[in-house]
């Protein structure tokens, strides 16, 4: 296979001028990289280039990738530093917005302004009665426990214990315990 000196210098020059785009001696403006047209006029000239020299299309194809990757980057970039929700945001209508409040900090309500105990609420429980406990005669219904009743109790006892280690606790000696792995593995080779 004959090398053509043409197309690798041609090769060199675009993977030079590629490297400092992406290490960033060379700043393109972002209008040049915004538009599609650059990139697909690159697309085509790498495939057109690809069939006449392959060094040259592949190449231009990694140009057109590090152009696609850093235009990428600013325009994230230049979305970060905009300032869209300074403008934007406080111009958008409130609409069922939270109402604010007319002091800058709320003290403690009293007991008839919570919605709870508002009488007109449909929700208001005007009094509290405990839950039912057990039948007409007072016995409890299955699974409560009687009240009347003594609760079961018992004395405490203490007891001491005095941890003695072993005589090995400590020691990194590996001591195996069962039957011996390396023999089983020797038994089952072919």
């Amino acid at each position: 296979m004959k090398v053509n000196k043409v197309e690798l210098v041609v090769a060199a020059l675009i993977l030079a001028l590629t490297t400092a785009i992406a290490t960033g001696y060379i700043n393109l403006p972002f209008a040049a990289l915004s538009s599609v047209v650059p990139i697909v006029i690159l697309v085509i000239a790498s495939i057109g280039a690809f069939s006449v020299a392959p060094a040259v299309g592949i190449s231009l194809f990694l140009l057109t990738a590090v152009l696609l990757f850093k235009r990428n980057v600013d325009k994230t970039l230049s979305s970060a530093n905009s300032t869209y929700g300074a403008i934007s945001i406080p111009a958008q209508a409130l609409v069922g917005a939270a109402v604010p409040h007319t002091t800058v900090h709320s003290g403690p309500r009293q007991y008839d302004q919570f919605q709870e105990t508002d009488g007109n609420n449909p929700l208001h429980i005007e009094t509290f009665e405990p839950a039912p406990y057990g039948d007409e005669q007072g016995s409890p219904v299955d699974g409560q426990y009687p009240k009347e009743e003594a609760r079961a109790t018992t004395s405490a006892e203490s007891v001491d214990y005095t941890y003695r280690p072993d005589a090995d606790t400590g020691d990194n000696t590996f001591t195996r315990i069962g039957p011996n792995i390396d023999e089983k593995a020797t038994l089952l080779k072919y």
